[in-house]
């Protein structure tokens, strides 16, 4: 019912943004991707492809400043108990991650530390340009 609602009220989300990058930072740790890559594939890409490069997906002057800074030694195990979705639950339940993100800044906000809230929500609604 919330996602009938339209896109301009319907909350955002769904259960994988979560765990997401510790999957992708698994294979960094198999040597599969780079952490270069993974910024490629999950920022600037995908920014790229919305028409949002370079405000989203670039660490650079006039950039947003949209950050999650992990701690490549903390491994962490994904959990149902964990998730923040209203999903609750996660297909990805029990895996282990090599790598556990510690905080995640949004244009310059702490927004998330050592995986709790810190602040509050402020994102902005961003209309997709043409893509580059």
């Amino acid at each position: 019912a919330e996602k009938d609602a339209g896109l301009e009220k319907a909350p955002g989300g769904f259960p994988g943004v979560q765990t997401m990058l510790p999957l992708l930072l698994n294979l960094v740790s198999e040597k599969i991707l780079s952490y270069s890559d993974v910024a490629r594939v999950a920022c600037a890409g995908p920014a790229r492809i919305f028409g949002l490069y370079p405000r989203k997906g670039a660490l650079a002057p006039g950039s947003d400043a949209d950050l999650v800074l992990v701690d490549p030694a903390r491994s962490m195990h994904v959990r149902n108990a964990d998730q923040a979705s209203k999903a609750q639950r996660t297909p990805f339940d029990g895996w282990r991650a090599p790598a556990t993100p510690v905080a995640t800044l949004l244009r310059g906000r702490l927004i998330m530390r050592d995986g709790a809230l810190a602040g509050s929500p402020g994102g902005l609604h961003l209309k997709p340009g043409r893509s580059s």
